[in-house]
């Protein structure tokens, strides 16, 4: 695995945690359930013999074209074309 995205579990008595990787049905739920499911997930980056990781603290949701906060809200453009594609 290059790369992956891991969602830290962790213990409320002994303090440690489980780190496993999330599949693509927990990506696949409404954006309002999911972006407070990700916070607390590791970010997790290979990179040669190194290893990156990030806790996301903080997340947006948008509820697509119906959400003027949206940038898809205005219609597909250069700028915004990957959130009209496949996931």
């Amino acid at each position: 695995m290059k790369h992956g995205r891991t969602r830290s579990l962790p213990d409320r008595f002994t303090g440690n945690c489980t780190l496993s990787k999330l599949g693509i049905e927990f990506f696949q739920q409404p954006a309002i359930t999911l972006a407070p499911a990700l916070v607390g997930a590791i970010l997790v980056r290979r990179h040669g013999k190194k290893v990156y990781r990030a806790r996301i603290v903080e997340t947006e949701a948008y509820l697509w074209k119906d959400d003027p906060a949206c940038h898809a809200s205005k219609g597909e453009t250069k700028r915004n074309q990957t959130m009209f594609g496949p996931p």
